[in-house]
């Protein structure tokens, strides 16, 4: 891994957040919502993606899949220990399998809820 790689994820993650923030302060509507599930599909994809990256930099741990790399970055105390961070990789495949308005409607709640969880991570830049 090399460091220019992870600074340029650390780029990516606060650029996808800040726009997820903006997204979020606006006045929901359908083009809004549809907005903010796909840009925290981004911000989770880079998130765990730079999760992935930081372990193997800093602690020779080559994972390969999203949950197991949340929960060794917890245990290693890059990110709190909090459950969301699992629920949120759960809710990002669910939205890119699941197309009822219904759903959409639901995701874009608990984006909301966790789209602060980011946060820390992106300010790292």
């Amino acid at each position: 891994m090399n460091a220019r790689k992870l600074v340029s994820q650390k780029k990516d993650l606060a650029r996808i957040y800040a726009r997820l923030t903006e997204q979020l302060a606006k006045e929901k509507t359908i083009d809004i919502r549809d907005s903010v599930i796909k840009r925290f599909e981004l911000c989770t994809d880079v998130f765990w993606k730079t999760l992935q990256s930081m372990l193997a930099e800093q602690y020779g741990h080559a994972l390969a899949s999203p949950k197991p790399i949340i929960r060794e970055a917890i245990a290693n105390g890059i990110i709190s220990a909090d459950e969301r961070y699992i629920a949120i990789v759960d809710l990002r495949n669910e939205l890119v399998h699941n197309y009822h308005e219904e759903f959409a409607e639901l995701a874009y709640d608990k984006i909301r809820e966790y789209a602060p969880l980011f946060e820390t991570l992106a300010r790292e830049v």
